[in-house]
């Protein structure tokens, strides 16, 4: 048979003490640590967590406005091209009449030299005639005949053509 001694006793209440005391200052406060661990550890996901949804919020509103700033920066390049543009046609505009006004005058004054012209010589035209007529006639006719023979010149078709032509 089995003997049951004193130091057998002695080591189960030694282990059963052991165990109590284990349970009572190492357990209990291990059972502790580990439950605070467990909530510092599920408070810090909790707050990453809304701290990623906080970022991807800010990331969402920072696009909108890099997307806003870029519309109005495309907004501000159109407003500026198409203000150039109409800049430009204003000045081409401007350009053209000022053209258009500088060759009126000039065709103007043109046919203002051209008439101008066109009478000194008809005049000189004129004059060459009864200086011809009267050198000729001169030798031949009294005064009152040359005033007749220059009127009836004058009044000539043929001179008057020619002085239509001048």
């Amino acid at each position: 048979m089995v003997q049951i001694d004193m130091t057998f006793f002695a080591s189960i209440i030694n282990f059963i003490l052991l165990v109590a005391l284990l349970g009572v200052f190492l357990y209990r406060p291990m059972k502790k640590f580990l439950k605070e661990r467990e909530q510092l550890i599920s408070r810090n996901i909790s707050e990453a967590e809304a701290d990623r949804r906080e970022a991807a919020r800010l990331k969402e509103e920072y696009e909108a406005h890099v997307a806003q700033a870029r519309r109005e920066v495309q907004d501000i390049i159109e407003n500026a091209v198409r203000e150039g543009e109409r800049a430009r046609d204003e000045i081409v505009e401007g350009a053209r009449n000022e053209a258009r006004r500088i060759v009126e005058k000039a065709e103007r004054e043109a046919r203002m030299r051209e008439a101008k012209a066109w009478a000194e010589l008809r005049d000189q035209l004129i004059a060459f005639s009864i200086l011809a007529a009267s050198k000729v006639a001169s030798a031949s006719l009294d005064q009152d005949s040359q005033e007749k023979i220059i009127k009836e010149l004058l009044n000539d078709p043929v001179l008057s053509r020619m002085g239509d032509l001048l």
